[in-house]
């Protein structure tokens, strides 16, 4: 419900709205997140979402989801299993500690909490079925492997109430009334004057 809620109110105010769809080993089956356009880019040459050759998602992840990452792992019967990033490509990464957040609880002077953040993006190339990993400036990817998904080739949807008929950007609820409002605030203002 919370999903489509938050999707439906992104869609309204911000002219679109996208889901993507993921499988989570934690819980064993998949998983939905809501994101905004300012977190979504994609080929906007598409004429249909169908139609779209990329998508590229901007995540931010704290320094310990970085690391894991960066770390060899354990196969499901103990044996080592290489990093999921490229460890050459990850040693290079800039972390930014400027993200913060509010704890609550009675220790005052744990009101604010720093984590050091890094921004990766992932790069969906649906004409190759390939999907990327990157960090900004780099032009070696951290990961590079084929789609995880056989049966979902582009794990976006979107959601857009009104077209713009220039592209799938969307526009919101708010641009639709933009015009005749201010013309509207402009003769109450006028009326107010006289």
């Amino acid at each position: 419900e919370v999903l489509t809620e938050d999707l439906c109110t992104l869609a309204a105010l911000d002219g679109a709205g996208f889901v993507k769809a993921m499988w989570s080993e934690k819980l064993g089956r998949p998983t939905f997140r809501v994101l905004s356009k300012q977190q979504v880019w994609f080929d906007e040459t598409a004429e249909r979402w169908e139609d779209a050759r990329y998508a590229i998602e901007k995540v931010q992840l704290t320094r310990a989801e970085f690391e894991e990452r960066s770390q060899p792992r354990k196969s499901p019967r103990g044996r080592p299993k290489r990093p999921l990033y490229n460890p050459k490509v990850a040693e290079g990464v800039t972390y930014n500690s400027s993200q913060s957040i509010a704890v609550d609880g009675p220790d005052e002077d744990r009101s604010q909490q720093i984590f050091e953040m890094v921004t990766v993006y992932e790069f969906y190339d649906f004409t190759s079925d390939k999907f990327y990993h990157m960090l900004d400036g780099n032009p070696e990817p951290l990961l590079e492997a084929e789609f995880p998904y056989k049966r979902l080739k582009n794990p976006y949807r979107q959601l857009m109430f009104n077209d713009n008929t220039r592209n799938l950007r969307g526009i919101s609820d708010i641009q639709l009334i933009e015009g005749p409002q201010e013309v509207l605030n402009s003769l109450n203002a006028e009326e107010v004057r006289h």
